[in-house]
């Protein structure tokens, strides 16, 4: 998946930008983490100066927050059911109405 698509699956391309600040690139380098993939800087919330925001977090937020419905009419998670199909696949069958 490219960045900008992981921006904006995330609601992530609003008021941030992709470009990051030599001094976090820096910092992120050193501790092994790979910032340009990984990371925005955002306007939202953190006023003029920015904060950075962890993309695979907030997918996996996404993930989690995002509800659907089984056969059996219980919600369960998008995350729950790829946890489950990633665990056990011979125990899902998926059905595409």
């Amino acid at each position: 998946m490219q960045k900008g698509r992981l921006m904006e699956l995330t609601n992530n391309n609003k008021n941030c930008d992709s470009a990051l600040p030599p001094e976090f690139v820096t910092a992120a380098n050193k501790l092994g983490l790979q910032p340009h993939m990984w990371y925005v800087w955002t306007y939202r919330e953190a006023g003029i100066f920015g904060k950075p925001v962890n993309l695979a977090e907030s997918f996996f937020n996404l993930l989690d927050e995002t509800k659907i419905t089984i056969e059996n009419g219980c919600e369960v998670s998008i995350l729950d059911l790829v946890e489950t199909l990633l665990a056990h696949p011979e125990e899902v069958s998926i059905r595409v109405r």
